[in-house]
């Protein structure tokens, strides 16, 4: 441990993943987001990264699980009839749309493109992925998983400051929660082999962003063996 003004800061990898104090955050790993048949590939998403994701994520939670770690879904979720979308986000879902038709600019026939939405087979968590009772589920509506959820509440309730982060997309939804999870004081670590992203290019510059001063990035065994050391 560092010792900084009286205060200790973890230092090594065994230190900070302290299994009791640890949660899995796992962001939409969702069948519009990953699957062939999701809302994400019909639109021309290239989801050739993702297929190692999910078997790496479903990995850590299996050991992660059995040493205490508290294991957390979360869900992007759009309500019906665009009830929980504004006219912003609506705006930054098509540019999202326009990227996957690989057009150069927003047209207006161009549609923002629609996944979880609330009760369909595309909002499900894919079928390698279990919940199993103990596990939290957590909703959201934005890209960032602490923003307008309970999530900080439930980590906190269950005193987990340490976070793993797991899933998709790697500069979107996943480099939100981290930045937001950094300010709000809890230990952010990435799994470098856990997220992926339909843009190598953006997969790779998030990684090094939050790398840089964001996160701990490290690989799934470097997690797993640190996990079962600090046990």
């Amino acid at each position: 441990m560092w010792i900084v003004d009286s205060k200790e800061v973890p230092e090594t990898l065994e230190e900070l993943l302290i299994p009791s104090k640890t949660a899995h955050v796992m962001i939409d790993i969702q069948n519009d987001c990953l699957h062939p048949d999701g809302s994400c590939a019909r639109e021309g998403s290239d989801i050739s990264m993702y297929p190692p994701m999910p078997e790496n994520v479903v990995r850590l939670v299996d050991e992660s699980r059995k040493l205490g770690v508290l294991q957390v879904f979360v869900r992007i979720e759009t309500l019906p009839e665009s009830r929980s979308d504004s006219p912003a986000w609506i705006r930054l879902r098509r540019r999202l749309s326009v990227q996957y038709r690989g057009q150069a600019g927003g047209k207006a026939d161009h549609a923002p493109i629609q996944f979880g939405e609330k009760g369909t087979w595309g909002s499900e968590i894919v079928e390698e992925l279990k919940v199993l009772p103990g596990d939290l589920v957590v909703r959201k509506h934005r890209s960032s998983a602490f923003f307008g959820t309970d999530l900080d509440m439930l980590l906190r309730s269950n005193g987990r400051d340490r976070l793993i982060f797991t899933g998709v997309t790697t500069e979107g939804c996943v480099e939100s929660s981290v930045r937001d999870a950094g300010f709000l004081d809890y230990f952010p670590i990435v799994i470098s082999d856990g997220v992926a992203s339909d843009v190598l290019e953006l997969h790779e510059a998030s990684l090094r962003v939050m790398r840089a001063y964001r996160a701990d990035v490290i690989t799934l065994q470097d997690c797993v063996d640190a996990l079962h050391a600090a046990v």
